[in-house]
């Protein structure tokens, strides 16, 4: 594993010493409760200054679920294909561009000529445990990115990750209680000061399931809003934590929100499924475990 920089070695300190077993750090009460016992130890953070979230939907491959724009910060083509390391041409010196915050209000800046996306990620779990992971597949019309897991620990054969579940049938009623589990930025974004927010790794959040916009699986593309709308609260940071139901399913992943009325917005459960039709191979597991039940 990589060596950590002292403010990501804290970050990984403050996660491990973090006793998720114990309620009191939850903040929620039933129903909420049995939802968070379910879903939280497949949720992730991102190890980095910038942070960001992410969730595991398939603990066997090491699939792990997050926003486009956390892991393609900058690129010369809209393209939605995989991400191949060898194609890189290392011989070329390409400059670093700018780091942004992940969980900004706008999920895609400007492009930058000649810039290419980071291949790998360095990411924690609710339990402690830290994986480095590579980026194998993203959409960024639909905000989504799969990676997955490279370095699983010593054996790997035995290794199965906490995953959380994608909601597969059925739709969403208006109002239905939601959670929100994801890493806020542990400085203070909104201040011209330098001050920490003192929010806990992993912060969990209430709100409801607020409808639409007109186009459920793109969004306002050109407001860059997700098409999910939610009222849990958000931070810096939040972009890629999974929305979840009260059946401790992901229905959404928040990405961004309307900095004009304040509505939380992201990626809805309308285009999980587009991205599930896009990328069978990448959701195999959960298309067997459906047959399973049927059977």
């Amino acid at each position: 594993m990589k060596k950590y920089s002292a403010v990501q070695q804290q970050i990984i300190k403050n996660v491990q010493k973090l006793n998720h077993l114990d309620r009191r750090n939850w903040q929620v009460d039933s129903p909420y409760y049995e939802s968070v016992q379910k879903s939280i130890y497949g949720c992730l953070h991102f190890i980095s200054d910038e942070f960001g979230s992410a969730f595991c939907y398939d603990g066997k491959k090491g699939y792990i679920m997050t926003c486009a724009h956390c892991v393609i910060e900058n690129e010369d083509e809209d393209k939605d294909d995989s991400i191949n390391v060898a194609s890189v041409d290392q011989s070329i010196q390409i400059s670093e561009p700018p780091q942004k915050k992940r969980g900004r209000p706008k999920k895609i800046q400007e492009p930058q000529q000649h810039a290419k996306p980071k291949q790998t990620f360095h990411l924690i779990f609710a339990n402690g445990e830290d994986v480095e992971c590579k980026v194998v597949k993203y959409n960024k019309k639909l905000d989504i990115a799969v990676l997955q897991i490279i370095q699983r620990g010593t054996d790997i054969s035995q290794k199965i990750y906490p995953q959380i579940e994608i909601f597969q049938e059925g739709q969403l009623k208006k109002f239905e209680e939601l959670i929100c589990i994801g890493q806020p930025a542990y400085h203070d974004m909104e201040s011209t000061k330098s001050q920490k927010t003192n929010y806990p790794p992993f912060y969990i959040s209430k709100g409801y399931f607020e409808g639409y916009t007109l186009d459920p699986i793109y969004g306002v593309q050109e407001k860059e809003l997700g098409p999910l709308k939610h009222s849990c609260w958000t931070y810096w940071g939040h972009s890629g934590s999974p929305i979840i139901n009260l059946q401790g399913k992901v229905i959404g992943i928040h990405n961004s929100w309307n900095e004009n009325n304040g509505m939380r917005h992201g990626v809805s459960i309308h285009a999980i499924r587009e991205f599930q039709k896009l990328y069978p191979h990448l959701f195999s597991s959960q298309n067997e475990n459906k047959q399973d039940q049927q059977m």
